[in-house]
């Protein structure tokens, strides 16, 4: 990927000086932009472009270069492909020619280069793509009319248009971009790529999505994952029109919210308020609350801005005793409250003053500024007077500088500034809240889950034979069938009822506390979703549902119960609404389960769902199976627990010791474990002395991504509690072949095998996974560890001027054999 976004050498096929043309454009904003590499315009009847000398053919060149730029007629794409690959080119950016035939036959065209070339080794952006700009690298290959300003967002759009349009409105409102990519159709390098690369790039303080489709979701998911936890991620995914299939109870456009929400991405809805995030984010520090305060010249645009507020479950800041009391002194007809009112003839002074008292507010941790243009009022001069006061603030402010002409110039000079101006205070709000939303998803992503009252078990087996029976019946089961089914994944009580809904109540007597309806389907792209409802006799009268996407855990469940119809429906009418919430949240994760477990399962639906205090049971069932080319648990779009990996050993003095990979409900033990590592221990590990682990460290290390990480902890019972031993992780990098290792153990467990065994195992699941270079640095006083090194095979060398020493594993040359006895396999322990 660097070869594509810091190239050092460019081929231009297609360059061109013919006004107008993609490849004209193409070599003035590459020149205009002074890229600093080499430029070597491919042209076969010219002898000169842009006063460089051309060549009539890449075969030509005197030796490969980084990065080749296709601006050639679709019809020519796939010969064009052949003759760079076949030069030794192997990334390539295929620019849209903007004809209609190129956009509506891009599969075929896929598919002719695909014939035409071989793509082995090849990274490419396009089809139809108007390229790509990195101003910090001096980079513009697009085939845009303005070259971005350098700045800090990173955008990137599937769409040639919507890019055009965002660049163009970007000059205006004066917004800068770390990258700027169209995508086009993206026959090889997608969202998921971009995202990842991104993310390492300190130069990216956020992302901006413009999304029409996506074709690989699990890759999009955990890249987003990864990002979203230290960079904002808004995306607009357009597409909500005929989102629902005939027989699907799920939305998928609902769907796709949930899904967005998993991986933290703040989703917008349109096109205005995706820029508007852009702009936020591009010229304002990120809010640390919601605690506005509002000026304003008029009680009108105070109210409008209040009211926004309140449209999203805020309200404007309380100020304290002090802030009032500097703000009345500075202006003594001011009416004490906010919003501030500093009247129609406020001057550019009492504004400053204003935003001065507000900014110095401790209670205030983001300012808003309207001004209306009243015949007395003074634009441009109030302008003028905050542009210094407000630039480079660490708190965010923003402006609205309502109505057209009159505003005009004072618009520019609030951009100019760097301040974000929006048109009205709605708008300005709107995007307030959106990063407000990304804090939350923030909050969320990193909140440790409690584990479930028991430890769940699965008859995997059991559950097995009972699905593969019904594919061979045709996709049906039996009522027994469907009993097992269930049974085996404990989602049905011992003493279930199995009743026609409509007579329900009849034959119970009296009513359940809760008739509900459970469910998941299979979707096109995103795999089993789960929904949550009300159900029975009030299927449909509560239309939304709850969405979520497997595999869950209790955390999870909780918030799919809280977002639905029932938890008002428990809270309102069921005393104990503790205990059947946590039945339900149970009922939901091992409902996930199953359906992780098995993509034959294409539905499953009970309705209604009997709830009481002490039993939840299943009224009526219907399950739908069909064949699965894709084996568990590639259907999923979210790694799930691999629960392959865990086993049963004993070490040298007989201790039992179960290794499994790290959980998120593990957050207790591993701040046990930390408690107990000796300051020593601690510095070997960090590099740097700490007392203890940050909720956010927490939740760094045991809510992995499974497709990213291994992270492997070793359990035991000590003083009859489970208590972990050591930790041994290792973490891929920016290429996939590669990745760095750590192990810790408590002091009172070193020196007894248990470090080499954990570090073993995750050695032999990274060659699995088609690791090929592992590689980790450890203090020179870490004597244990550069032991334990050599041990398992690792060139040791010491890291010139420093203390420290670089351990490095070949795993494509075999490395060390397993030192480990047999693997016992165990039973599932749960999501």
């Amino acid at each position: 990927m660097d070869k594509l976004f810091q190239p050092k050498s460019v081929a231009v096929i297609g360059a061109s000086q013919a006004t107008g043309s993609i490849g004209a454009t193409l070599m003035r904003n590459l020149i205009h932009g002074q890229f600093t590499g080499e430029i070597f315009p491919i042209n076969a009847q010219e002898k000169k472009v842009w006063d460089l000398p051309t060549r009539p053919h890449v075969k030509n060149l005197d030796g490969p270069v980084d990065l080749a730029v296709l601006a050639v007629d679709a019809a020519d794409l796939p010969k064009a492909v052949r003759a760079c690959t076949e030069a030794g080119i192997c990334r390539l950016a295929l620019i849209s020619s903007g004809s209609r035939d190129s956009i509506d036959n891009s599969s075929a065209l896929e598919s002719r280069i695909r014939a035409e070339a071989d793509l082995t080794g090849i990274r490419l952006i396009g089809p139809n793509s108007m390229g790509f700009a990195c101003p910090h690298a001096g980079l513009y290959l697009s085939a845009a009319r303005h070259r971005p300003i350098p700045g800090s967002i990173a955008f990137i759009s599937q769409s040639s248009t919507i890019a055009a349009t965002i660049l163009d409105l970007s000059i205006r409102e004066r917004i800068g971009f770390s990258h700027f990519i169209s995508l086009g159709t993206m026959m090889d390098v997608d969202f998921a790529d971009i995202i990842d690369y991104l993310g390492n790039d300190p130069k990216v303080g956020s992302i901006v999505l413009y999304v029409e489709h996506l074709r690989k979701l699990r890759p999009f998911m955990s890249a987003a994952r990864a990002v979203s936890r230290i960079k904002p991620i808004i995306a607009l995914k357009a597409g909500r029109r005929n989102s629902r299939g005939p027989d699907s109870p799920v939305n998928l456009d609902a769907a796709y919210d949930a899904a967005f929400q998993r991986a933290g991405i703040v989703r917008v809805d349109t096109f205005e308020e995706l820029f508007d995030c852009a702009e936020l984010l591009a010229k304002q520090p990120r809010p640390s609350g919601d605690a506005m305060a509002i000026l304003t010249n008029g009680c009108g645009p105070g109210i409008m801005a209040a009211d926004a507020l309140a449209r999203y479950g805020l309200k404007p800041a309380e100020l304290s005793a002090e802030t009032l009391n500097n703000l009345t002194h500075m202006l003594p007809e001011l009416q004490p409250t906010n919003p501030l009112d500093l009247l129609a003839d406020a001057t550019p002074e009492h504004y400053r003053q204003a935003a001065e008292i507000c900014l110095a507010a401790r209670e205030v941790n983001s300012l808003m500024i309207v001004l209306s243009p009243h015949v007395i009022a003074q634009p441009e001069a109030v302008a003028r007077s905050l542009a210094d006061l407000l630039t480079g603030n660490r708190r965010p402010v923003f402006t609205s500088w309502m109505g057209g002409p009159a505003v005009e110039e004072s618009r520019r000079v609030l951009n100019e500034a760097g301040i974000a101006s929006f048109e009205t205070p709605e708008r300005a709000i709107r995007a307030f809240n959106n990063l407000l939303r990304y804090k939350r998803n923030l909050a969320m992503l990193q909140e440790i889950p409690s584990s479930l009252p028991r430890e769940l078990s699965f008859d995997t087996a059991t559950a097995r034979q009972r699905i593969e029976s019904g594919i061979k019946s045709g996709g049906q089961l039996t009522d027994s069938q469907i009993q097992d089914l269930l049974g085996a994944y404990g989602i049905l009580s011992a003493t279930v009822e199995r009743l026609d809904p409509a007579s329900a109540h009849s034959k119970t007597g009296a009513p359940p506390q809760g008739m509900l309806v459970v469910g998941a389907i299979q979707m096109n792209l995103l795999g089993p979703v789960l929904y949550l409802g009300m159900g029975g006799e009030m299927t449909g009268i509560f239309q939304n549902l709850a969405i979520a996407l497997p595999p869950l855990n209790r955390l999870l469940a909780r918030r799919m119960v809280e977002a639905s119809p029932v938890h008002r429906f428990l809270e309102r009418h069921c005393k104990g609404v503790t205990t059947e919430q946590g039945l339900l949240e149970e009922v939901l994760v091992r409902l996930g389960q199953l359906v992780s477990d098995f993509p034959e399962i294409t539905a499953v639906e009970i309705n209604p769902l009997a709830v009481s205090p002490t039993q939840i049971s299943a009224v009526c069932t219907r399950v739908q199976l069909s064949a699965s080319s894709v084996a568990a648990p590639m259907h999923l779009i979210i790694s799930p627990y691999p629960r392959q990996y865990e086993t049963r050993i004993t070490t040298r003095d007989d201790t039992a010791l179960f290794i499994r990979p790290i959980r998120p409900e593990d957050a207790p033990l591993m701040e046990q474990h930390f408690a107990s590592l000796s300051p020593r221990s601690v510095y070997r590990r960090f590099f740097t002395p700490m007392r203890q682990l940050s909720p956010k460290m927490l939740a760094r290390f045991t809510q992995i991504d499974y497709d990213r990480e291994i992270a492997l902890v070793a359990l035991a019972d000590v003083d009859g509690r489970e208590t972990l031993l050591a930790v041994a992780r290792i973490i891929t990098e920016r290429s996939p072949d590669r990745a760095e290792f750590s192990v810790v153990a408590a002091d009172r467990w070193q020196g007894k095998g248990i470090g080499a065994a954990l570090l073993q195992r995750c050695l032999d699941i990274a060659r699995q996974w088609g690791i090929v270079h592992v590689h980790g640095t450890v203090l020179s006083e870490n004597t244990q560890m550069l032991a334990l090194g050599k041990k398992l095979g690792f060139r040791v060398k010491r890291i010139t001027g420093t203390s420290e020493y670089e351990l490095t594993l070949d795993l494509e040359k075999g490395g060390s054999g397993s030192a480990l006895p047999p693997a016992k396999p165990v039973a599932s322990g749960g999501p």
